[in-house]
């Protein structure tokens, strides 16, 4: 079993960087040379506690480095939340633009401030990294592979063709019957909770939620957001209250082995096995109690929440819904942050649970 180090995923990623980036007119040798994978990892360290942080990418890019830049900023999304609360926020003002004709117009919009920034990215990460943190076999993912690349692709499908659309709903069909058949994502009692909103769509966004957080966080709110508008025909200007909180997930679930050995009180995690990441909501809420008296607390930034007191109800119903689907066997942990790890950047303290299953 490969290990997973914060050097070994950087290293990756940035290999594939490399690999996929056009060459320009630059010496870009000397770029690679310049920036290797450990000082990659020195300034993301030396910026971690740094409020100007975000500025890291603009450096790099006024460096004469435009790629290198999105490569950074990339890397700066998934741990300063800033950066992604101005994405998240730029969707909700293009969703609200008055000069857009149509609401498929409007979807476009959005996703181009964002997509456009990381979509050298995706599909190399589907065909190289994920498969090892999902921790799939070689069958598993040459299953899973061709079929997630195709979801990814989804947010930018809104005027695909006839082959495209097709093509996207037999590999949803094929993941739906794979997860059913896959007790880590615990899907079996889940419709009943979910009766108002079609099975598909509850898979897609579990789907989505595996995979496209894995990818960017906010292609996980974004292409469920997307998908139930392209169900609806776009006729939909807001979803309803109940609607949005069963589609988009009160939580975000994530397969993981674990790397190392850990623990928490009397709940014990030995390196190899297999867990299930629990991502709480977007809203900050201090101090909730789950129903059975477990506080827990959640950071911003992985889940799009309509807000306010709702925030509570999402995350007591979800923590609920995973208890009855296990039928009480899943444990709701605290989990104390794996350091220097990347690999695991979701884990962290305070903000997410293992559920060991």
């Amino acid at each position: 079993m490969n290990e997973f180090t914060e050097e070994r995923i950087l290293e990756d990623r940035f290999a594939v960087y490399s690999q996929q980036r056009p060459w320009s007119k630059r010496d870009d040798r000397d770029e690679i040379w310049f920036f290797e994978p450990s000082d990659c990892r020195g300034l993301l360290e030396s910026e971690a506690l740094s409020s100007r942080r975000t500025g890291l990418a603009d450096r790099v890019e006024q460096m004469g480095f435009p790629s290198l830049g999105r490569f950074f900023r990339q890397w700066l999304m998934y741990t300063d939340g800033d950066e992604h609360r101005h994405f998240r926020n730029a969707v909700v003002r293009a969703l609200k633009r008055d000069d857009a004709e149509t609401e498929v117009e409007k979807v476009e919009f959005a996703t181009t401030s964002q997509f456009e920034l990381i979509k050298d990215f995706c599909e190399p990460y589907v065909w190289r990294v994920l498969p090892r943190i999902l921790g799939l076999s070689r069958e598993e993912s040459e299953f899973w592979q061709p079929r997630i690349a195709i979801l990814v692709a989804l947010p930018g499908m809104e005027n695909a063709g006839p082959a495209e659309a097709n093509a996207a709903e037999t590999s949803l069909l094929e993941i739906q019957n794979y997860l059913r058949s896959t007790p880590c994502f615990l899907l079996s009692n889940l419709k009943r909770e979910i009766g108002e909103v079609s099975d598909e769509v509850v898979l897609f966004n579990l789907v989505i939620n595996v995979i496209g957080d894995g990818i960017h966080p906010t292609i996980a709110a974004l292409g469920s957001e997307i998908y139930i508008r392209m169900l609806s025909g776009f006729k939909a200007d807001i979803l309803p209250n109940e609607l949005a909180f069963h589609q988009q997930a009160p939580f975000q679930f994530a397969a993981r082995v674990a790397n190392c050995q850990t623990s928490w009180k009397d709940v014990r995690i030995e390196a190899g096995q297999r867990v299930v990441a629990c991502i709480g909501a977007a809203n900050q809420i201090q101090a909730t109690n789950s129903p059975s008296g477990l506080p827990m607390t959640f950071g911003h930034g992985r889940h799009a929440c309509i807000g306010r007191g709702y925030a509570d109800k999402c995350v007591r119903s979800g923590y609920q819904v995973f208890v009855e689907a296990t039928n009480g066997n899943a444990q709701l942990v605290g989990e104390p942050r794996w350091k220097r790890s990347l690999g695991y950047r979701m884990i962290e303290e305070q903000r997410i649970r293992v559920i060991d299953v």
